[in-house]
């Protein structure tokens, strides 16, 4: 699907600017970019109006929609950072349960 093309596009892009495949976090941004650049707004207050009554982008990292506060709704992954590197803690939806 939509997903994978996606993914596919990532991957080729990277290979041809860095000499290799995406890392970890560059999905995220890549998302990030696509979702503003297929809202097609002009101002900040269009571009918000525009993703809150999206029903959803396909992007690398699986659909992506907006609620009606503007906050992402996806299942979120969140990693610690320390000098070891990357250590994923859960996503929203676990921590959430843990509270």
């Amino acid at each position: 699907g939509a997903h994978s093309r996606a993914a596919k596009q990532l991957s080729a892009a990277s290979e041809v600017e860095f000499g290799q495949p995406p890392g970890r976090f560059e999905g995220v941004g890549y998302d990030a970019v696509r979702v503003v650049q297929a809202a097609g707004a002009k101002t900040r207050k269009a571009l918000v109006e525009r993703l809150r009554s999206e029903h959803g982008f396909n992007g690398v990292l699986g659909q992506v929609r907006f609620d009606e506060l503007g906050e992402v709704v996806r299942d979120v992954q969140l990693f610690r950072v320390s000098n070891k590197g990357f250590q994923r803690v859960g996503s929203r939806r676990t921590i959430k349960k843990r509270k």
